[in-house]
């Protein structure tokens, strides 16, 4: 019975919660994982676990952006250096270069993962993208764990030291092509509100302020007791063809005989 039990569920046994798998449940919860694989049982376990969560979670999300950083700077430098060796006019990197780039590292961190986790857990090699498509945006569903079978925590360390390498390392990756996507998408936004603000400057450089009556020179009227109210340049310029005589308008005045 114990046999069947470690190998259908080897985390029931006990051998999670050596250092290995301790580590690994901790690395998890500081990524925001949570796969569900294994999960504190006591009181003391579930409330080091919260106060945890509140002090590794921030601390967590405050590294991956460092790191990010710290990639797309590399990013840049390397995007300037291939595009001075190619005799580019403009050498310096843009935001879709970055884009392009950190996208192209994260297809790569995932194709490589998945490569290593199929051979590792025998999974397929659709499976292990899968799983590392969940892992590194954080879903972490649980229905695909690694590191939990043939004795892997406590038998096979340079594949626990692998596996935790990916999470962390693939997760600053992934972070840091978000990043980017969502700057881009917010610089999208900007550029079309200032578009619409200097489209709207354009029409108010194009009309005055005006009170009181306006009078042609033959006599017409354009507007009459405006007060306040915008009216375009166009309409202000006298009509064309001759000027026909007029008499004599006189505006908000009585005429006296």
């Amino acid at each position: 019975m114990e046999t069947i039990v470690l190998k259908s569920e080897p985390h029931r046994a006990g051998r999670q919660w050596k250092f290995a798998g301790a580590f690994y449940y901790a690395t998890t919860v500081l990524t925001t994982i949570g796969y569900g694989h294994s999960t504190p049982s006591t009181i003391g376990g579930k409330l080091f676990t919260m106060c945890y969560a509140m002090i590794g979670i921030p601390l967590g999300l405050v590294m991956f952006q460092s790191i990010g950083e710290r990639v797309n700077r590399l990013s840049s430098v390397i995007i300037r250096s291939v595009k001075s060796s190619l005799h580019c006019r403009q050498k310096e990197a843009s935001e879709l270069d970055l884009i392009c780039v950190v996208t192209t590292l994260s297809s790569l961190t995932i194709a490589g993962g998945a490569a290593a986790f199929s051979r590792y857990e025998g999974w397929t090699y659709f499976d292990s993208v899968y799983y590392c498509f969940i892992t590194l945006t954080t879903i972490g569903f649980g229905d695909m764990v690694a590191l939990q079978k043939d004795s892997a925590l406590s038998d096979k360390p340079e594949y626990v030291m692998f596996a935790l390498i990916f999470i962390l390392f693939g997760l600053a990756i992934v972070a840091a092509s978000l990043n980017l996507l969502v700057l881009r998408f917010v610089t999208m936004n900007t550029e079309d509100e200032r578009r619409d603000e200097a489209q709207a400057m354009q029409a108010l450089a194009g009309a005055v302020r005006l009170e009181g009556d306006v009078i042609t020179a033959n006599g017409s009227i354009l507007s009459g007791q405006l007060g306040h109210h915008l009216l375009p340049m166009h309409e202000l310029h006298p009509p064309q063809g001759p000027i026909v005589p007029s008499p004599a308008i006189y505006t908000n005045h009585r005429a006296s005989i």
